[in-house]
């Protein structure tokens, strides 16, 4: 409540109410906004049954490369910074004998 020293002016206390009105509407209309965000992001965690969901991240991206003419598997992992091991595990349908020029092998 305001005090007031003068006579009151009824278009003050008018715009006053409006001022009071709108800064509720205000903070209503922020408060339904977060509301709507936080559903928006927390719902596809539950399922309607009430169990969670667990999240995984998602899998990294494949990436490929091309067997040269003469290369060996060898050489494949070490122009690609892994090892022959880890060629062969990303990879566990390679025939090693069988390796042919511009063949496609998974390096990450």
């Amino acid at each position: 409540m305001a005090i007031s020293v003068g006579p009151r002016d009824e278009r003050h206390d008018r715009a006053e109410r409006v001022f009071r009105v709108g800064a509720r509407l205000a903070a209503v209309a922020a408060y339904t906004a977060a509301v709507a965000i936080a559903i928006a992001l927390f719902a596809p965690l539950f399922r309607s049954d009430g169990a969670a969901v667990t999240v995984s991240p998602a899998a990294p991206p494949v990436e490929l490369t091309t067997v040269r003419p003469g290369e060996t598997l060898a050489l494949v992992a070490a122009r690609n910074g892994i090892s022959l091991s880890r060629l062969l595990a990303l990879n566990p349908e390679l025939q090693p004998l069988a390796l042919e020029p511009r063949q496609k092998l998974r390096v990450r």
